[in-house]
């Protein structure tokens, strides 16, 4: 929530640009508060780190990381290679079962090879 008002705070017509700036001072530490982050050089840097992956990375991983919640930008690209591994092994899978039931052809007669089961 505080980051995404520091991230998608503008400036309004009306305001200063002092007052906007102190606005999104404001943002900035409370996000960064809520993360542990603001008196925590290292946790700023695995912060921002990780913000940016997932700016980076597919909405489906994105999303499936949010629910496992790592706590460090290592442990994020951990679990993100799990998932394609996971997935990779999965589409595998079932690209080969697919393929168990497509006929195969003879390349020397030119016609389709049915698998009995």
């Amino acid at each position: 929530m505080h980051r995404s008002r520091f991230r998608n705070r503008i400036k309004q017509p009306t305001e200063t640009y002092s007052n906007f700036a102190f606005v999104l001072g404001i943002s900035c530490k409370r996000w960064l508060e809520a993360e542990q982050a603001h008196d925590n050089f290292e946790r700023m840097r695995e912060v921002i780190k990780l913000e940016q992956f997932y700016e980076r990375i597919h909405p489906d991983l994105h999303s499936w990381l949010l629910d496992k919640n790592p706590k460090t930008f290592t442990d994020a690209t951990k679990l993100a290679d799990e998932y394609n591994a996971v997935r990779k092994t999965h589409m595998k899978t079932q690209k080969t079962q697919f393929q168990s039931h497509i006929p195969k052809l003879d390349r020397l007669t030119g016609t389709h090879l049915f698998r009995l089961l």
